[in-house]
């Protein structure tokens, strides 16, 4: 059997692992920044989406199976609990005729509602975008841009207060430019 050796920083801190995350240009990330900002409950299923329960989104109440966001919503509404807004989430990255059929089925209750990705996912189709950067001159290092949870952007670990992208993880998608209060991330020259 082999232990590995906790890792440590320079003032002999344990570091914690890197958390599960989605995929640099992931359009699900947008999906569940937008969400962990509204009080719901969200049921979702066993894909990439089930990664909304960590940090920094913690907006995923249910996970039960393949496909049973939608399903879970419904039964939910169907027990009466309407005290806070139901949403369902199902993925289609698998079985996307499997997704199609529950759709199908769920929109014609009075209750459903939908949410539609217009982006594939980009293990499948590669985003085009160019990489971004972060103009310093621009930033104030208010640190929204880490909060959607995006691995191509981090903290500097010799200058605590430089926000940097990585131009080798970013994909271009833009999402953090949404988000940026000052204007501060820009597309590489």
């Amino acid at each position: 059997m082999v232990i590995r050796e906790k890792k440590v920083d320079e003032n002999n801190i344990s570091l914690p692992a890197r958390p599960p995350m989605f995929c640099p240009g992931c359009p699900t990330r947008g999906l569940f920044y937008a969400l962990s900002k509204i009080d719901c409950v969200v049921s979702g299923d066993i894909e990439c989406y089930s990664l909304g329960v960590f940090p920094p989104y913690e907006r995923l109440d249910t996970i039960l199976c393949m496909g049973a966001g939608i399903t879970v919503a419904q039964g939910m509404d169907k027990a009466g609990i309407r005290d806070k807004p139901v949403i369902g989430i199902i993925g289609d990255s698998l079985d996307f005729e499997q997704t199609l059929n529950v759709l199908k089925k769920e929109v014609k209750k009075e209750a459903a509602s939908v949410i539609i990705s217009r982006r594939a996912c980009v293990l499948v189709e590669k985003l085009k975008g160019k990489p971004l950067t972060v103009d310093s001159d621009k930033c104030t290092q208010c640190g929204r841009c880490l909060k959607i949870g995006c691995s191509a952007i981090y903290r500097e670990r010799t200058n605590k207060k430089a926000i940097t992208i990585d131009e080798i993880l970013c994909t271009g998608c833009s999402f953090c430019t949404q988000i940026c209060p000052k204007e501060a991330i820009i597309p590489t020259e």
